[in-house]
């Protein structure tokens, strides 16, 4: 936050944010995480990928995989090796897939161009040595751990009433108001 944006603030909230800070600075230190680092790849998860591309990538994650890999060997394949340039030609396909393509090849860096009219219409990419890159999360992961299943939610166990004893006679004290306790390692196969 530069100087500037605190002169909308009040002292108190310029304390707050302080104080904020400097507490995640010191879990950082403790657990030895370097500030500029991105351990959890929380800055960019995901933001590389447009919703459209995500949405095609849930209908049809195959192809999407199959694109994938193949534009990874490409570019990896480019930065290792001693050619400037490697292409691959896809073979006719609709415009949804040819569109896939483009906005992959966007992503890693790879220049993309369409040829030939519709019934035949191909996709050519190509990686340019330095300029192609691959992302630090595939659009194919990203997917699959949206999808993976997610643990239950916590069981929930009420209190339950327990009897007062008064001159050896028992009652039940007054009826309260049932709280719900979460027992967190209460977990079940």
């Amino acid at each position: 936050m530069s100087p500037h944006n605190l002169l909308h603030y009040s002292l108190s909230q310029c304390i707050t944010m302080l104080n904020v800070y400097l507490f995640h600075r010191r879990v950082a230190d403790a657990l030895n995480i370097n500030p500029a680092s991105d351990p959890f790849h929380t800055r960019n998860l995901g933001s590389k990928y447009s919703d459209s591309l995500k949405e095609d990538a849930r209908k049809d994650l195959k192809f999407v995989t199959e694109v994938e890999e193949e534009i990874k060997a490409l570019v990896e394949g480019v930065n290792k090796g001693k050619q400037q340039k490697k292409s691959r030609c896809y073979p006719p396909m609709n415009r949804e897939h040819r569109r896939i393509i483009h906005e992959l090849a966007e992503v890693y860096g790879v220049e993309s161009v369409s040829y030939d009219s519709e019934p035949k219409r191909n996709v050519v990419i190509t990686a340019v040595k330095g300029k192609s890159v691959c992302p630090s999360v595939s659009l194919t992961i990203l997917i699959e751990r949206e999808m993976s299943s997610r643990p239950p939610p916590p069981i929930a166990h009420y209190r339950q009433q327990i009897p007062k004893i008064d001159n050896g006679t028992i009652a039940l004290q007054k009826p309260f108001k049932e709280e719900a306790i979460i027992d967190y390692f209460d977990v079940q196969d």
